[in-house]
Formats: C-alpha cells, structure tokens, sequence
C-alpha cells in the first residue's frame, strides 16, 4: 500500500525517509498518487526522448548492433567444431597451442563415457 508507493517515489527523487515524513505529513492520499505520478513522468520522459530519437534512425541501430556483434565473435574466438553424432567436443587444454580435440561421449546403448582429460 502507502508504504510501497513511498519507496518508489523515494527511488525516484532520491528523498531521505526524513524528507518524505514531512512532505507528507498529515496530507491524504490523493496528494501523495499525484506526486508519484509526477515523479514517475519526469523520471520517464528523457527516456522516452531518446528512445524516438533513436528509432528515428533505423539505420544507425543496426550500425551499432553490426558493430557490437563483429566485437562479439572476435572475442568469442572460433565456433566448436561439428562432432560426429555420439560425440562431444571439449575445447582444447589451455596449455594446447590451438586445436581441438574430441572423445566419444556415448558407448552403444546411451550409457556414458567420462572423459578423461
């Protein structure tokens, strides 16, 4: 109730407790739902601001996401080799100078081979 709309409006303006007690003190409720009402819209509108200006430029998004993503697999390194079905691959150690190794991961029947590294 009161207690939990006290908490937003305090998240929102960054009110102390004690600055809350006295600015509400002894006002109903309806005082209280109007300020965070204006809290809320004034922490949302330059949000809501930039959020047009950047779906205004469609082309400028997808700039960033095609950056982001050659970053993305540079630093992710090369993808896992295709194993044979029945098999697991395992990166290779980290003392390994590249390369990848593989151990079967399955015997006949499903039941599990442990790897042994």
């Amino acid at each position: 109730g009161v207690a939990n709309l006290l908490e937003i409006y305090r998240g929102l303006t960054s009110c102390t407790p004690e600055q809350l007690a006295s600015e509400f003190d002894g006002d109903g409720y309806g005082k209280l739902k109007g300020k965070i009402a204006d809290a809320v819209i004034s922490t949302l509108t330059p949000i809501q601001e930039r959020y047009r200006e950047l779906m205004a430029d469609p082309t400028h998004i997808d700039a960033i996401l095609a950056k982001g993503a050659t970053r993305a697999r540079e630093v992710a390194g090369p993808p896992w080799p295709k194993c044979a079905k029945g098999s697991v691959c395992y990166p290779p150690p980290p003392s390994a100078e590249g390369g990848w190794h593989w151990r079967a991961g399955c015997r006949p029947g499903g039941a599990p081979i442990e790897p042994s590294l």
